[in-house]
């Protein structure tokens, strides 16, 4: 996302996650930063934690892979955007 950000002018180096997810909202890239940080939360889970259950191990993944529909959308976004303002 800072990628993006950069890329239109809009990245400081001093911008935290949540300046970040507000410009991202304020550009409607993103609906809701808080969703936004939740996604991030379970990705964090799915890759830093090594639980040692199958269970929560299988619904971790379930829930990934209900986000990614979510996360997808984002990416089409940040397409559309870049397409209505005329930058590759």
């Amino acid at each position: 996302m800072k990628i993006f950000l950069d890329e239109i002018g809009e990245y400081k180096d001093n911008m935290s996650l949540l300046d970040v997810l507000d410009k991202l909202e304020k550009f409607e890239i993103i609906n809701d930063s808080y969703k936004w940080m939740e996604y991030r939360n379970l990705r964090n889970k799915l890759t830093h934690e090594y639980p040692n259950n199958e269970e929560d191990i299988v619904e971790g993944i379930q829930l990934a892979m209900t986000v990614f529909d979510k996360i997808e959308i984002i990416l089409d976004n940040i397409i559309d955007y870049k397409n209505r303002k005329n930058l590759k």
